[in-house]
């Protein structure tokens, strides 16, 4: 199976783990600068304190200061964010990884990854 990393982990992000989980995917989730409570409440014991939900296990859980780390191996990422956070998600939350003109996911330090169109099943 693939490794899919969302950035975010609002209820956007997090949703997007059930059916990734589901299917057999690993899944990181890394938080924005706005949702380091939210991880570390995930970390303890992955219950998401707005959703009021516990997500599926085998999750790993990231800060943003440890995007480098959760990008290792990635096969995939997601941007997870709301509306409000786009600006920050297509400047911040990529820009240490994004080749110039190069599509929405594909990363420098991890190499030419597929497209999220070209995942299998």
């Amino acid at each position: 199976m693939s490794v899919f990393t969302i950035i975010g982990a609002g209820m956007m992000g997090s949703a997007m783990s059930f059916p990734l989980r589901d299917n057999g995917h690993e899944v990181r989730i890394v938080g924005t600068p706005l949702d380091e409570a939210v991880v570390e409440g995930l970390r303890r014991n992955d219950f998401h304190i707005n959703m009021k939900r516990t997500l599926p296990g085998g999750i790993r859980y990231f800060q943003i200061g440890e995007l480098a780390e959760a990008m290792e191996g990635t096969d995939f990422f997601i941007g997870g964010v709301s509306s409000s956070g786009v600006e920050w998600f297509a400047g911040k939350g990529r820009g240490p990884f994004h080749h110039q003109g190069a599509p929405g996911n594909r990363l420098r330090r991890a190499g030419n990854l597929p497209r999220i169109s070209d995942a299998p099943g």
